[in-house]
């Protein structure tokens, strides 16, 4: 069954002048082929041939989803895929939405349309007889939880290929912050500058962007890994948005509401990111 929610295009799509402008000052960072083998591949579970251990988290031998009879594409998970528009050198990707990190899936996918970039989104929800197999005592979606290290789905890796520079959207359970990681310093300045600058007055929590090198909330979700999907681009730039579940409420809340001011300056502060000027390439105009 098909449990994806009616999903909506937006007419304010690109730059939104009163809140606030995407200008930001030009500056300036490996692809890593993750090979079938690699523990913690697409995705974390063996095939039902072999015993599970802990919930499905023994990752031994070669586990692969498309292995899978018990948590098939189509019916356990949805990959969405938009095509790259020749124009555009960013990618976005968000590998952990439906039940894993609420909210991300939606946020990636109305990201994708108002930008008009190319995306990759994985929308898990799994069935009945994935989470008795692979769900673990609590029978979490997380049993689908793909680490971006060695996310190597090949349809997000030729995506992320073929751009300049990838941004991919998360969320964590901590403190409400947004944890601004990849590679790239300067397009993690971009994005965060923007945020700080228009779009924090929209947070009615109050969420904050932080660096996520150099925040210790934001340890292990820092997304600096040349291997994380979102720095596998053809740039080897890229940046990873690691949001509180807050925040990601408030951001979808503001997609389907009245008042659009949060959503509209998130979006431009990733358009800031797309824009920014490194080596000489942006992302988007």
């Amino acid at each position: 069954m098909n449990r994806l929610a009616p999903f909506a295009v937006f007419a304010f799509t690109g730059c939104i002048a009163d809140v606030g402008s995407v200008d930001v000052p030009d500056e300036q960072s490996e692809v890593t082929t993750i090979g079938a083998t690699t523990p913690d591949s697409f995705a974390c579970f063996r095939p039902e041939s072999a015993s599970s251990v802990n919930g499905g988290y023994s990752c031994q031998g070669s586990p692969n989803l498309s292995l899978s009879t018990l948590c098939r594409e189509g019916a356990s998970y949805d990959v969405i895929v938009a095509p790259t528009a020749a124009e555009m050198t960013m990618g976005i990707v968000a590998p952990h939405g439906g039940g894993i990190e609420l909210g991300t899936d939606r946020i990636a996918r109305q990201l994708a349309a108002d930008l008009h970039l190319p995306s990759y989104v994985l929308v898990a929800h799994p069935t009945d007889t994935c989470l008795d197999k692979y769900g673990g005592p609590t029978r979490s979606a997380r049993a689908l939880h793909v680490t971006s290290t060695h996310f190597n789905d090949s349809r997000a890796e030729s995506l992320m290929r073929s751009v300049n520079r990838g941004i991919a959207i998360h969320g964590h359970g901590g403190p409400n912050k947004i944890c601004v990681g990849g590679i790239t310093p300067a397009l993690r300045t971009a994005f965060k500058h923007y945020y700080d600058t228009y779009t924090a007055q929209y947070s009615a929590s109050g969420a904050i962007a932080v660096d996520a090198p150099g925040d210790s909330d934001c340890a292990g979700i820092t997304g600096t890994a040349s291997a994380n999907i979102s720095n596998r681009t053809g740039g080897h730039l890229g940046v990873q948005l690691e949001m509180s579940r807050t925040f990601r409420n408030e951001l979808v809340a503001s997609i389907d509401g009245t008042d659009h001011r949060l959503w509209i300056s998130f979006r431009n502060a990733v358009r800031a990111v797309c824009r920014l000027n490194v080596d000489g390439v942006r992302g988007c105009f």
